[in-house]
């Protein structure tokens, strides 16, 4: 989506954002967390999108090698 206002009058404030986070590792390759979103619009979402504050959540699932060097 394109959000933009021709005459250039809307304003150059996007917004502000607070997020939270967790994660926890489950062994050495896998590490599992969760967390939420806060966005509340500001001046120019706010004249060009009839909305002001957008909130979600997400899950994630990190998967990693440990580090470990290739054995020859």
């Amino acid at each position: 989506m394109i959000v933009r206002n021709s005459s250039g009058l809307d304003g150059k404030h996007i917004g502000e954002e607070m997020d939270t986070y967790s994660w926890y590792e489950l062994n050495r390759h896998l590490n599992i967390g969760a967390g939420f979103g806060d966005f509340e619009a500001g001046g120019f979402i706010s004249a060009t999108i009839n909305t002001q504050l957008y909130r979600g959540s997400y899950f994630a699932i990190g998967f990693k090698d440990a580090g470990r060097a290739e054995q020859r």
